[in-house]
C-alpha cells in the first residue's frame, strides 16, 4: 500500500517564479474589491455645494450624505474584509475614512457611533408613522409622564436629562464647518416633546446649551475623539448648572457640609468606538486620549460612595458612568453622580446603568421596591439622565413603582453571603449582542432556568433568573451560545452580592415583562 503520510522531504516543490506568479493572482484576486470599492468612495466624496456662507445644506444633510457615501462599504463588497477584517480596517479607518455599520469615521480621527447619528440626522422620533398602535414602546411621553405621576404621588420630583449625542456638539469633522451659533442640532421632535413634559409637570434640564455655551467659551471639543461620551470638564460643567437648576426648582432641606474635595488624575483612555471598529490589538491607527479627571474625595478621604438615605437620587446611564466606573477605561469618583453631589454640596443616591436608559434605571429602582426595599424613602427630587439617541431606539414602556414585600414567590435565591451548585433547564433567554455592535465590552445575559435541581438543598419545583457573562472584552464566553432547552449547571450566588463586580455591566434582560420584579442571582458554568 502506498504510504499516505505527508512529509516536507518529498512533498512537491513550486519554482520561484510559479510561487510568485500565484501569490500575486492571489493578492490581485483578494485586493480587486477593495480597490474598485475605494476608488469609487473617492469618486464620490467631491464636496457638496456650498453658497458663499458655506450652509446651503443644512449642516444635519451634510452628516447624513458624509456616512452614507461611506457606511459598509466595503463590508458589503470586498472580500478582503471578510478574511482579513483587522488589519485591513485599520488601513481603512485611516486615509479612505471607512467604518463599520456601527462607526463612522470622520476627519481627523474622529469616531462616531452610527446609531446616534440616525438619531440626530433621521425622522422626528414623535412622527405619527414611527407611533403606530403596534410599536407603543416607542413613544417616550407616557413612560416620562407616567413615572413622574408616580413620583409626584410620593411628593417626589422628576429632573429628566436627555444627553445630546456626539454629533450635536461634534459636527464638523462630518459636516465640515459649522457655525457655532447653530449648535447644538438636535431632532425636530426634542422642542416638542419637552414642551409637552414640562406641561405635564415633568421638569426637564438640556444640557445642549450648557455644551454649546463652554465649547464656544474654550475653543474646545467638549465629546472624546474616539468614545460616545463627554469629556470630564464638559461633564462637570454639565453638573454644575444641573445642581443650580434642582436648587431653583426643588426645596430640599439643610445638610451637614460632607467636606467634599477634589483631586486631579491624569488619564489616557481608549475610546469605546476604537474598540467596536475591531482593530488589531497592536493598532497605532488612533492614539489614546489623554483628560484630566477630578476625583471627589470625601471628608474621610475616601473616594466618593453614594449615599441610599440621600434626598437626591440620579437614575444615570453610561454618560453618568464614564468617570466614575473603572471598566470604562477613563477613571472613578469623577462622573455625573460624584460632580452633581459636590455641586450641590450633598450626598448623592445612584442608580447607574451602561445602556438602555429609557428602561434599565427604571426597572432597577421598580425591582428595589417590589422586593420592599424602598429606595425612595426620604427622596426629593429623582434627576434621570439618559442619551438622547434613547427617544429614538428605547423601550418606553410604562414600569410600575409601587412598594411591596420580599416575596419572592416560587424563585429561588440563595442567602446573602451563600452559593450553591445547581443545575436547570434554560426555559427563556435575554438577546446576546454581536461583539462590537455596542459601545460597551462586557455584557450579562438572563437566564430563566426551571427544573432545579440540587445536591443537599431542596429546590424541586422552584425556578431563578441568573445573569452569566456572555461577553468580556469584545469577546464571547461559552454561555452565549447556550439556548433555550438546554440543560445547564451553575454554582449561583445572589446579585446583590456581586453587583459592585457586575452591576454595571450592559445587560440582556428577558422579554417578560412579570419577571422584571424578581431578585435575581448570579452564575458560573461548572466545568463538566
Amino acid at each position: 500500500m502506498r504510504d499516505r503520510t505527508f512529509s516536507p522531504a518529498t512533498a512537491p516543490t513550486l519554482g520561484r517564479r510559479c510561487a510568485v506568479t500565484m501569490v500575486g493572482v492571489f493578492s490581485v484576486t483578494l485586493l480587486a474589491g477593495t480597490v474598485g470599492t475605494v476608488l469609487g468612495l473617492i469618486r464620490d466624496r467631491a464636496p457638496a455645494p456650498k453658497t458663499a456662507s458655506g450652509n446651503d445644506e443644512s449642516v444635519c444633510e451634510r452628516i447624513t450624505a458624509s456616512t452614507r457615501r461611506w457606511e459598509s462599504a466595503l463590508a458589503s463588497h470586498s472580500p478582503l474584509a471578510t478574511h482579513l477584517r483587522p488589519p485591513v480596517q485599520g488601513w481603512l479607518a485611516g486615509w479612505p475614512r471607512v467604518g463599520t455599520n456601527q462607526v463612522a469615521v470622520g476627519r481627523n480621527g474622529w469616531l462616531f457611533f452610527r446609531p446616534a447619528l440616525e438619531h440626530l440626522t433621521g425622522p422626528p422620533f414623535l412622527a405619527p408613522e414611527r407611533l403606530t398602535a403596534s410599536n407603543r414602546r416607542a413613544d417616550p411621553r407616557p413612560a416620562i409622564l407616567d413615572f413622574a405621576a408616580q413620583l409626584r404621588g410620593r411628593g417626589i420630583h422628576l429632573v429628566f436629562v436627555p444627553v445630546p449625542v456626539k454629533a450635536a456638539l461634534e459636527p464638523e469633522p462630518l459636516a465640515g464647518r459649522v457655525f457655532p451659533d447653530a449648535l447644538p442640532l438636535t431632532n425636530p421632535s426634542l422642542a416638542p416633546l419637552v414642551r409637552e413634559l414640562e406641561e405635564g409637570g415633568v421638569l426637564v434640564f438640556d444640557p445642549g446649551p450648557v455644551l454649546a455655551d463652554l465649547k464656544r467659551v474654550t475653543g474646545r471639543s467638549v465629546y472624546l475623539a474616539t468614545d460616545t461620551h463627554w469629556r470630564p470638564e464638559a461633564a462637570t460643567a454639565v453638573a454644575e448648572a444641573l445642581a443650580r437648576f434642582v436648587r431653583e426648582r426643588v426645596e430640599l432641606d439643610e445638610v451637614p457640609d460632607p467636606g467634599f474635595t477634589t483631586e486631579s488624575a491624569e488619564i489616557a483612555g481608549r475610546g469605546d468606538l476604537v474598540g467596536m471598529l475591531g482593530l488589531p490589538a497592536d493598532s497605532r491607527g488612533f492614539a489614546r486620549e489623554k483628560v484630566s479627571i477630578d476625583e471627589v474625595i470625601d471628608s474621610d478621604d475616601r473616594l466618593w460612595r453614594l449615599d441610599t438615605r440621600a434626598d437626591v437620587l440620579l437614575l444615570g446611564d453610561s454618560f453618568a458612568n464614564v468617570y466614575s466606573l473603572p471598566a470604562l477605561g477613563w477613571g472613578e469618583a469623577a462622573g455625573l453622580a460624584e460632580q452633581l453631589s459636590l455641586a450641590l454640596g450633598r450626598p448623592v443616591d445612584a442608580i447607574l446603568r451602561n445602556d438602555s436608559g429609557a428602561w434599565a434605571t427604571r426597572a432597577l429602582l421598580s425591582r428595589e421596591l417590589a422586593a420592599g426595599r424602598d429606595r425612595l424613602a426620604g427622596k426629593r427630587v429623582v434627576v434621570w439622565e439618559l442619551a438622547a439617541r434613547e427617544l429614538s431606539v428605547g423601550d418606553w414602556r410604562p414600569i410600575p413603582m409601587a412598594l411591596g414585600t420580599a416575596s419572592q414567590g416560587g424563585f429561588f435565591v440563595p442567602g446573602r453571603g451563600a452559593s450553591l451548585e445547581v443545575e436547570g433547564v434554560i426555559t427563556a433567554m435575554g438577546v446576546v449582542p454581536q461583539p462590537r455592535s455596542a459601545p460597551y465590552a462586557d455584557y450579562v445575559v438572563a437566564l430563566r432556568l426551571s427544573d432545579l435541581q440540587a445536591a443537599g438543598s431542596d429546590v424541586a419545583d422552584r425556578e431563578a433568573v441568573v445573569f452569566v457573562v456572555a461577553m468580556r472584552d469584545y469577546a464571547l464566553t461559552p454561555p452565549a451560545a447556550w439556548r433555550v432547552g438546554q440543560r445547564v449547571a451553575l454554582r449561583v450566588r445572589p446579585w446583590a452580592d456581586m453587583a459592585d463586580e457586575y452591576g454595571f455591566f450592559t445587560r440582556g434582560e428577558l422579554a417578560d415583562d412579570s419577571l422584571m420584579l424578581v431578585e435575581p442571582c448570579f452564575g458560573e458554568e461548572i466545568a463538566p
